[in-house]
């Protein structure tokens, strides 16, 4: 698979390649990326990962599972809309009453007692309607997580 020459083609090389030797992903809420299994990372590519550590961080939350199943719902809701009439903010689990703490699209634990989205249900709208993020890492993303 050729990668397109970007700031993030080493990071997404560096994914491709642990993944396909069974390697998971993982964020922490700290935005820590972490590997399962530590094992099979030979020293090199333990030290690309940690040079590459602000590229690596975004592209893990986009493709993390939750992400995309958010990502597929609101395209599908997207796509059930009217053509001309203006498509408002999809809710994943549209009977949920807003509480403090509680995510108003898939009522998951917030890292505050505040009402607004996850950075899952977050990323998954501005994926859905091609909102664009930025290419240069974490930083960019990591806003996301407060709504």
């Amino acid at each position: 698979m050729r990668v397109p020459d970007t700031p993030a083609a080493p990071a997404v090389q560096i994914l491709c390649r642990l993944a396909a030797e069974g390697v998971t992903f993982d964020i922490t809420t700290g935005g820590r990326l972490v590997v399962d299994p530590l094992q099979p990372l030979s020293p090199w590519l333990a030290e690309l990962m940690r040079q590459h550590h602000d590229v690596l961080v975004p592209l893990v939350q986009v493709a993390e599972k939750g992400v995309q199943e958010r990502v597929r719902h609101f395209c599908w809701w997207i796509s059930r809309a009217p053509a001309g009439v203006a498509v408002t903010t999809p809710l994943l689990h549209p009977h949920l009453l807003s509480m403090p703490g509680r995510c108003t699209s898939c009522g998951g634990d917030l890292e505050e007692a505040r009402s607004g989205r996850c950075w899952r249900c977050a990323l998954a709208w501005r994926l859905a309607v091609r909102m664009p993020l930025t290419a240069t890492g974490a930083p960019g993303l990591q806003g996301i997580r407060v709504c």
